[in-house]
């Protein structure tokens, strides 16, 4: 464990090094993925992401649940949370003038919304909607599940106020990992 640890350290070390003599800014096209080119910024947000959502998955068997209220959560929380408008428009159907608001709680808590706007597309929201079709409350934890398609999703404890069918479908739909 020491050596591992040490070796560990020694390759942070490098790679934050490395890091702060970059150049590039978050727009430069670079080809580090299957798909191709992607903008070195969202690559990078990708594995903030990665290293947030393992971070849980390794956490969880153990039963050490925490860390929601890092560094890490706090620039994915809102990331994936601009998601939610194209899935509320797309994946869910959503009607016209229709809207939405989470709330989540615990480490990390933040609220979030979306509303389909007269062309029919999902809109972000950032302050609540006088009267949404659908309110869900719960944890950052249970979000995490929801959204990274996790074991115990099913368990989810959700506080489901107005469009019960509507809500089911976003639910279903926050999974945003494969």
């Amino acid at each position: 464990g020491g050596e591992n640890l040490a070796e560990l350290e020694k390759v942070f070390e490098a790679r934050d090094g490395a890091w702060r003599r970059e150049q590039r800014t978050p727009e430069v096209e670079v080809l580090f993925t299957p798909v191709g080119m992607l903008p070195l910024g969202l690559l990078l947000w990708r594995r903030v992401f990665d290293c947030c959502a393992h971070n849980q998955d390794l956490r969880m068997p153990l039963g050490l649940i925490g860390d929601l209220d890092r560094k890490a959560a706090a620039i994915v929380y809102p990331q994936v949370a601009k998601l939610l408008p194209a899935t509320f428009a797309k994946s869910c159907a959503a009607p016209i003038g229709s809207s939405i608001w989470l709330t989540l709680t615990g480490p990390g808590a933040f609220n979030y919304g979306a509303t389909i706007n007269e062309q029919g597309r999902g809109e972000f929201l950032k302050t609540p909607p006088e009267n949404p079709a659908v309110s869900i409350r719960m944890s950052t934890q249970d979000w995490y599940l929801l959204t990274c398609g996790r074991d115990g999703r099913e368990n989810a404890a959700l506080e489901i106020e107005g469009d019960q069918e509507l809500a089911q479908k976003v639910i279903v739909n926050l999974m945003i990992t494969p």
